[in-house]
């Protein structure tokens, strides 16, 4: 884990960023998973927008994770780890750089099945706060808050 870099992305990360975002939620399981060219225009889309602050773990020249951030809304948009990737930290280092650049609390949701994730959650102590409907593809999701000493 020494080796992983993280950094803010350039241009030149998009691609790689929503490979991992498709890879790691087709992983998880996700409902009507969007195809990867989907993923690509909403990266492009949502860099320096919707997404104001990205970050990459990266470890030999490769991006193996990714973490976006609103942190004026206070919000964690995505945070995906590789497949191969995922139980080595670099999900933990990723939620703690939120954590800091965050420190009054933040808000995420998650597909509701995913229970890898809302476990790696609660146990970073996240609690949930409610349940409802993904906002563009309706399927179920659990949204989790973080506060500080929370």
């Amino acid at each position: 884990m020494d080796t992983i870099l993280l950094r803010p992305a350039g241009a030149a990360d998009r691609a790689a960023i929503a490979r991992i975002w498709h890879a790691s939620a087709g992983h998880g399981g996700a409902p009507n998973l969007p195809s990867p060219s989907f993923l690509r225009e909403r990266v492009e889309a949502a860099l320096g927008t919707l997404w104001p602050e990205v970050t990459v773990a990266e470890e030999a020249g490769e991006v193996v994770a990714f973490l976006a951030l609103a942190p004026a809304r206070g919000v964690l948009e995505e945070i995906f780890v590789q497949p191969d990737r995922i139980g080595q930290g670099l999900g933990r280092r990723l939620l703690d750089l939120a954590k800091r650049r965050m420190p009054g609390g933040f808000t995420l949701y998650t597909w509701a099945q995913n229970a890898p994730a809302r476990a790696f959650y609660e146990r970073a102590g996240l609690v949930l706060t409610q349940e409802g409907r993904h906002p563009e593809r309706g399927h179920p999701v659990v949204h989790y808050a973080w506060t500080p000493g929370g």
